[in-house]
């Protein structure tokens, strides 16, 4: 499990008019910062999606809470998910629309230690909450689109015959990894079929990134260094491979509103950050601009990459803007 350790700091938003780390390429310009009052310490990885912040606490108990803070580090929306008769729930992906929505997902375990998949739905601030059980299928990751829709990127296991696999069992093949649900909750599409995934454990790493921009969908699955794009009218707009530049490690995925892809890698020997802009044509990635230490994206604001890089407290995000 990926966790943010750091302590707590106070909210302040600082406008940045020269960058306070080295960033290689002229077209990062970092616009600012803010540092948050909330302690992420032993919390998963938080993602930015829908104008907020999302972080998860109390992952793996039975009521987790799901926090979202604006872009001055405030906090918005606070709120509890029950799933009943569930004595555990883990958090999987969680997601936020832009009407204040959240969406999240994961799987819910009884008394009895019997477990089942879901999809959990909270109207705008949390207002009302649907759960949706998904069997057999199992989502990982969430994004909301910009038309309210809900989508998941996870996997289905075939029936598992006697003496057959057990870590990992073979997936459906004419299931899809791609599911797009309406605002209740309700299946209304399937995509990538599970036919042409090389390993059912790629499908659980955690190296999978699902997010939405203002016309499309976009899942980046880091261990076959493929990245997928399907439209809202439900075109597939690319399925491309194409792998991160020299030996990196992804922490991070973004797509903007624009339709703008990236990545944040951090390279060894020595350490350093990057954030590489995808060009489709081209099917390659391309550093736009980096520094010492480590980095991670969370997401993106509009146009606007958001995420923490060393070069700041740890707690503290930064809104970088690509510029060509």
């Amino acid at each position: 499990m990926l966790t943010y350790l750091e302590s707590s700091v106070l909210i302040a938003v600082v406008l940045c008019s020269t960058l306070h780390q080295d960033l290689s390429a002229a077209s990062l310009a970092k616009r600012s910062e803010t540092a948050l009052s909330y302690d992420l310490a032993n919390k998963l990885v938080p993602t930015w999606t829908g104008g907020a912040l999302l972080v998860v606490e109390g992952e793996n108990t039975a009521q987790p809470q799901l926090r979202a803070f604006d872009n001055e580090g405030r906090l918005t929306t606070s709120v509890v998910l029950r799933v009943t008769g569930a004595t555990l729930v883990t958090v999987a992906g969680v997601a936020r629309g832009t009407d204040a929505s959240i969406a999240a997902c994961g799987d819910a375990v009884d008394s009895e230690g019997r477990g089942a998949p879901y999809l959990a739905i909270f109207s705008a601030n949390g207002a009302n909450l649907r759960v949706i059980r998904t069997t057999p299928y199992h989502p990982f990751k969430v994004t909301v689109a910009s038309d309210g829709t809900i989508w998941t990127m996870g996997h289905e296991s075939a029936v598992r015959q006697a003496g057959g696999p057990k870590p990992h069992p073979p997936l459906r093949p004419e299931a899809g990894v791609i599911r797009r649900f309406d605002p209740t909750g309700q299946e209304i599409g399937s995509f990538v079929l599970q036919s042409n995934i090389p390993s059912p454990s790629d499908l659980l790493d955690l190296g999978n990134y699902l997010g939405a921009s203002a016309k499309s969908v976009a899942w980046y699955c880091v261990p076959e260094n493929r990245y997928v794009e399907i439209s809202l009218d439900g075109q597939m707009s690319s399925d491309i491979h194409v792998k991160p530049t020299g030996v990196a490690q992804v922490t991070g995925f973004a797509i903007t509103d624009a339709g703008g892809v990236f990545i944040s890698t951090v390279t060894q020997g020595p350490k350093r950050w990057n954030i590489e802009r995808l060009g489709r044509d081209r099917q390659e990635w391309a550093t736009v601009g980096g520094g010492d230490g480590w980095g991670i994206l969370y997401g993106a604001h509009g146009t606007t990459l958001v995420g923490s890089t060393s070069g700041t407290r740890r707690n503290t995000l930064e809104f970088f803007e690509a510029v060509d």
